[in-house]
C-alpha cells in the first residue's frame, strides 16, 4: 500500500509476528515505513518529466493521460519507482498550464493535491518545470469551508436570510461518474464526499475531498464533476459564488432488517437480544454462531457480514468501542451493501456505528493535526502488544489446504483498527473473514513519528497453514 504524499507513511520494511492455534497455525506479518519522496519514484515517468522540462506540452499531456488510463484500467503492484496517480495528474496539470489551458490546469492541480492525501504537493516537487509550474504554485489546496484567494464565497441556505448566506446552487446538467475498471471488483463501499466552489457563472472549481478512501473513485467523480453545470447561488437577486457539498453514493440508512432479510433463526435471535439491550447474551450467541459458520463452510460472505455487524453491535453495547468499529467496518467489505444499513433501532451502539461507517474516519485531518515534520528523524511502526490467533476453518483442518490473506487497514492515533479490508484474498471467503475478525481483537500501539502517535495505512499478512504429521 502506498502513501500518496511525502508525509504519509507507505509500506516498506517488514516486521513479523507469530500466532499458533491448536492444530492449524497462523502467522502474521506487518509492514510500514516512511514515505518515498516524489523524485525517488520518477524513473518510469522520466520521459514525461523530460518533456515537461523541454516545454513539449502536448506530448507530455498525452503521455500523462496514458499513464492515468493505465492506473484506472487494472489494479497494479507498484514498485517504489512507479509514479502515483497523484503525480500523473499533477504532470497533466503542468502540461495544461504550458498549453495556456488555465481552467483545466487549475482543476487538475486541485485534484492532484487531493489524491496526494491532503498534503499539498510542494513547489520544490515541480520547480524544474518552469513558468507553467509557477502558475500552479499560486493555487494551493484550500481547507474545507475556506474560500479561494480573492473570491467571496457564500454559504448556501434554503432560506438565504443571513447577510453572508445565499440560496443554494443547483445542478443544471451533470453526466454521472463512470466507475473505472480497477474498482469494479473491489469489495469496499465506494463513497465520496467533496466540497466544491460554484462560481457566479455556475461552474465548479477548487474541489476539496472530505471523505474518500479510493483514489480512483476520487479521480472518477471529480473528472465527471469538472464538466457539470449549475444554476448559481443567488443573493439579493444576483448570482454569487457558493460552497456546494457533493455526496457520491452516500449511505441510505435503510433499517438493517429491511436491507437484508434475516431469514436465519440464529441471526434473528441475536438481533432480538440486541434490540432488548441484552448485550452479553447477544455477544455470546453471536460469537458461537460465528465460530460455527467459519468451521462448517455453511454460509456465504453476506451471512458472515451480517453476523459480524451483529457482533459489532454487541461489542458496542458492552463498551468495547474499538473492536466494534473494526468489525462494523470489516463487515462492510464482506458485503458493501451493509454500508447503507441503518442501525438506530439498536440504540446508542447502533448510533455509534453509524457515525463510524467505512470511509468516515477523517484521515487527512488526523494526519494534518499530528503536525508531522517534512523529514522526520525517527519512525516507529505500529506494534501489536496483544495478539489473538485467527480461527482456522475446521472443515479444512484435515486437508493440506493453506491460505494467505493480506489485510489492509488504518491504525489511528489511539491504536484502533479502522477500515480493515482484504487487500489480497486467501482464496477462501471464510479464511478472509476470520483474518478480518481477528485483527479487531488485537491491541496495537500506534505508529510514532518523532515520538508522536500518528494514524497510518498499514497491512498485515495472515497465513493459515495446516500442520501435518510425518508419514510412517
Amino acid at each position: 500500500m502506498r502513501g500518496h504524499g511525502a508525509r504519509v507513511p507507505i509500506l516498506v520494511g517488514l516486521i513479523g509476528l507469530l500466532s499458533t492455534a491448536a492444530s492449524p497455525q497462523a502467522t502474521s506479518s506487518g509492514a510500514s515505513g516512511k514515505a518515498v519522496e516524489p523524485a525517488d519514484r520518477a524513473a518510469p515517468g522520466a520521459a514525461i518529466a523530460g518533456q515537461l522540462r523541454r516545454g513539449e506540452w502536448a506530448p507530455a499531456l498525452a503521455a500523462a493521460q496514458a499513464g492515468i488510463d493505465r492506473e484506472l484500467a487494472a489494479r497494479q503492484d507498484h514498485p517504489q519507482d512507479h509514479p502515483t496517480l497523484a503525480e500523473l495528474v499533477a504532470w497533466r496539470a503542468v502540461a495544461e498550464a504550458g498549453l495556456q489551458r488555465a481552467d483545466d490546469a487549475d482543476w487538475d492541480w486541485q485534484v492532484a493535491q487531493n489524491l496526494a492525501g491532503g498534503w499539498p504537493i510542494s513547489w520544490e516537487d515541480l520547480s524544474s518545470f518552469g513558468e507553467a509550474a509557477k502558475h500552479l504554485a499560486q493555487h494551493p489546496l484550500r481547507k474545507v469551508g475556506e474560500a479561494p484567494a480573492g473570491l467571496d464565497v457564500r454559504k448556501a441556505s434554503s432560506a438565504g436570510g443571513a447577510a453572508k448566506e445565499a440560496k443554494p446552487a443547483r445542478i443544471a446538467s451533470a453526466a454521472p461518474p463512470v466507475l473505472p475498471p480497477v474498482l469494479r471488483g473491489r469489495s469496499v463501499p465506494k463513497w465520496l464526499v467533496a466540497e466544491l466552489v460554484i462560481n457566479a457563472a455556475g461552474r465548479p472549481r477548487d474541489p476539496v475531498v472530505v471523505t474518500s478512501r479510493l483514489p480512483e473513485m476520487t479521480y472518477a467523480v471529480l473528472e465527471a464533476a469538472r464538466g457539470w453545470k449549475f444554476t448559481p447561488a443567488m443573493a439579493a437577486g444576483a448570482p454569487v459564488a457558493s460552497f456546494y457539498t457533493l455526496n457520491a453514493n452516500g449511505p441510505a440508512g435503510k433499517p438493517l432488517e429491511e436491507l437484508i432479510r434475516l431469514d436465519d433463526a440464529a441471526l434473528r435471535k441475536v438481533a432480538e437480544l440486541l434490540r432488548a439491550h441484552q448485550w452479553e447474551e447477544a455477544e455470546k450467541r453471536a460469537h458461537a454462531q460465528w465460530n460455527h459458520a467459519i468451521d462448517d463452510n455453511e454460509q456465504p460472505a453476506t451471512y458472515l457480514a451480517v453476523l459480524l455487524t451483529l457482533r459489532a453491535l454487541a461489542d458496542a453495547g458492552l463498551g468495547r468501542e474499538a473492536p466494534a468499529i473494526c468489525r462494523w467496518n470489516a463487515a462492510q467489505t464482506l458485503d458493501p451493501l451493509l454500508f447503507h444499513a441503518g442501525l438506530r433501532a439498536y440504540g446508542a451502539p447502533g448510533e455509534l456505528l453509524e457515525r463510524n461507517r467505512w470511509g468516515a474516519f477523517p484521515l487527512t485531518a488526523e494526519v494534518a493535526a499530528a503536525g508531522l515534520a517534512a523529514k522526520p528523524e525517527r519512525i516507529e511502526p505500529p506494534k501489536v502488544v496483544h495478539e489473538t490467533p485467527p480461527r482456522y476453518p475446521n472443515y479444512l483442518s484435515q486437508t493440506t489446504t493453506s491460505g494467505t490473506a493480506v489485510v489492509a487497514m488504518i491504525i489511528d492515533r489511539a491504536g484502533v483498527v479502522r477500515e480493515a479490508e482484504i487487500q489480497r484474498s486467501s482464496g477462501w471467503h471464510d479464511m478472509d473473514a476470520s483474518a478480518l475478525d481477528t485483527v479487531c481483537d488485537w491491541q496495537i500501539e500506534a505508529e510514532r513519528v518523532d515520538g508522536k502517535p500518528v494514524p497510518v495505512h498499514y497491512q498485515w499478512t495472515v497465513t493459515f497453514q495446516v500442520r501435518t504429521s510425518p508419514v510412517n
